[in-house]
């Protein structure tokens, strides 16, 4: 499978649970070694976020999947067997024990997973499916600040 094929896979599975939400997917590259790094957004545009910025969406959601050093995207092949490995897999809900806090934090579970691309994509897939339901029942329960209660409300399609 080439990136691009998998990049397009993920989006694709991040948009069946959250349509009006963006998926960046991207390569990152820093001294010949690279990695694909997949960062999940509730907000479609930064400017539906807080201030403007991607930075003050509730969600932080972020993979990343270490690629062979010296990767051509354009050129190569995925390797067959790939790590996925969460950076963050949370977003921000208003405090409940901590009243001081400006946010606490629902962490949806995700254990590191191996194999070949596809299957990458499909232990993505049924993390967003629990994320999804997890945000759901939170935007129901109103348990984001008031915002980010609105924009969740806003996002949640299905």
């Amino acid at each position: 499978m080439k990136y691009s094929e998998f990049k397009s896979l993920i989006e694709k599975t991040y948009a069946g649970k959250f349509p009006e939400s963006f998926c960046n997917v991207r390569i990152c590259k820093f001294s010949g070694w690279a990695n694909i790094g997949i960062d999940c957004y509730l907000a479609k545009f930064d400017k539906e976020c807080a201030y403007g910025y991607y930075d003050n969406d509730p969600m932080h959601v972020k993979f990343t999947v270490e690629l062979p050093r010296g990767f051509d995207e354009n050129a190569d092949e995925l390797p067959e067997n790939l790590t996925l490995e969460s950076r963050a897999h949370y977003y921000h809900i208003k405090p409940v024990e901590q009243k001081w806090l400006a946010y606490e934090r629902r962490d949806i579970p995700f254990r590191k997973s191996s194999g070949t691309p596809e299957k990458l994509a499909q232990s993505f897939g049924k993390f967003i499916a629990k994320l999804h339901e997890s945000v759901k029942t939170d935007a129901e329960n109103h348990a984001f600040t008031d915002e980010h209660n609105a924009l969740a409300l806003k996002k949640i399609s299905r």
